[in-house]
């Protein structure tokens, strides 16, 4: 192939994909930080995770320096996100590459991450996840390129300290990149150092009482995940289930690649090896194990698959490569649906304009959803997330104590029952499926339930 088709093509290649991420269905809960991310700054807020993800809101506050309607700066952020995307693939590949001393490992390595479901349908969404492990690939590469000692310490400082404000569940690709910026006692005390640079600054920038109270929120939260995650074992069961069967010829590729490397050194202290220990420990002892936070953690178990692919390339067992192929697309039509890939979101971004478009007929108008699907218009901050009883009674109380005049009735809403219907029933009138605006209003508009509900749009799997 000419050198300057492949660029050509790659180039079109990277087009589409970057696309498809800025145009991927926005699940329910990449809303929130969104909105959040409005009050990023205010150190006074009760919102911990403006603390504890700080980094990750900072990157979301960078559309509101533009003036934007809600449609664009929801555009924006999948933008920046999708970029980022994009860097922590090329940093997978050329990782890849170096560390295999092979382009065409590289190449297939990278191939199979993009087969897995967990990732491709999760690497432009609006996650801290994904942030943290762009910066971990980041050290991994800078460690391979610059491998002095200096520059190591330097990037265990450093990079920790940022995935750590990305995230707490950073700590899980922090023991990753201090894997393989190994060896030594001083290289594991470092990503120490950096953690605990954040909370000496913490208090010379802002409240470290503050600061530090919302990391032991994190925990806590962490803590009440898997007592309810024990109580509902089944969950568990389920989503490791749906992981394994998904990614079946991917792990097998991954495991025979471990084999490989132990049967060929006899022990597995090897850098590759053991992050792929790691990465699949930190599955198992996360309570949530969704979608977003394991193909985060899914290039790291691909990564042993590269002295299996060296094994192939080495013995030209051609045949091997029609196999692996067909296997994963057997795998793909078999466990999952074209909606588990790629939605587009042009009706989702439609009904946003179209909710906002109800709103600007009433001045200063104050909308809740509990999730902020329009960024640019006044919410009632007021979260209802699964398994927290907390917020689920703080939104309540909040609808409440300060009524808002537009309720949109979401993927999440269900959460308020019966205390939402009642509410409604009292002193809302119904405009749009789903859509309810206060009594006083009820002469702007016209009724008209004749479109599917908001919650079909803003949920976390789409059903328009």
């Amino acid at each position: 192939m000419k050198p300057l088709f492949k660029k050509l093509l790659l180039t079109v290649f990277l087009l589409v994909f970057f696309f498809s991420g800025v145009f991927q269905h926005i699940s329910d809960s990449e809303f929130w930080p969104i909105s959040l991310s409005r009050l990023f700054g205010q150190f006074d807020s009760s919102h911990v995770s403006l603390f504890y993800k700080f980094v990750f809101h900072a990157l979301l506050k960078i559309p509101y320096f533009f003036d934007l309607n809600s449609v664009q700066h929801l555009i924006l952020s999948r933008v920046i996100f999708s970029t980022m995307g994009l860097g922590s693939l090329f940093l997978y590949f050329k990782i890849t590459e170096k560390l295999y001393q092979s382009e065409w490992v590289g190449f297939v390595l990278t191939a199979i991450l993009l087969s897995c479901v967990f990732y491709f349908s999760q690497w432009s969404r609006i996650r801290s996840d994904f942030v943290v492990l762009f910066f971990c690939l980041l050290g991994i590469y800078l460690n391979l390129v610059w491998p002095r000692q200096k520059t190591r310490l330097v990037l265990l400082a450093v990079l920790p300290f940022l995935m750590i404000l990305t995230t707490p569940k950073a700590i899980y690709w922090i023991l990753i990149l201090t894997i393989f910026c190994w060896p030594g006692i001083l290289y594991v005390a470092t990503p120490l150092f950096g953690i605990c640079l954040l909370f000496i600054s913490s208090s010379l920038i802002f409240s470290s009482r503050g600061f530090i109270s919302s990391y032991v929120s994190a925990i806590f939260y962490f803590f009440n995940s898997w007592s309810s995650a024990i109580e509902n074992s089944d969950v568990i069961s389920y989503e490791l289930g749906s992981f394994f069967k998904m990614h079946f010829v991917q792990l097998i590729l991954g495991c025979a690649g471990v084999f490989l490397c132990h049967s060929k050194n006899k022990n597995l202290k090897n850098k590759i090896v053991l992050s792929f220990f790691v990465a699949l420990l930190s599955i198992m002892i996360n309570p949530q194990k969704l979608p977003f936070f394991v193909g985060a953690l899914l290039p790291f178990l691909i990564l042993p698959a590269g002295f299996f692919i060296l094994k192939i390339q080495e013995r030209r067992h051609y045949k091997t490569w029609v196999a692996i192929a067909t296997a994963v697309l057997m795998q793909s039509l078999w466990f999952t649906s074209s909606k588990k890939w790629w939605i587009y979101n042009g009706q989702e971004l439609g009904k946003v304009a179209e909710l906002e478009n109800l709103m600007l007929r009433v001045p200063n108008a104050v909308y809740f959803d509990g999730l902020g699907v329009l960024p640019r218009q006044s919410l009632l901050y007021a979260y209802l997330g699964p398994d927290d009883p907390a917020a689920i009674e703080g939104a309540q109380d909040a609808v409440t104590r300060h009524p808002p005049d537009f309720i949109f009735r979401n993927s999440r809403t269900y959460l308020m029952e019966p205390v939402l219907s009642i509410r409604l029933s009292q002193n809302y009138i119904e405009i749009r499926n789903g859509v309810f605006v206060k009594q006083d209003f009820k002469d702007r508009f016209k009724i008209d339930l004749s479109e599917k509900p908001v919650s079909n749009y803003f949920s976390y799997e789409a059903v328009y």
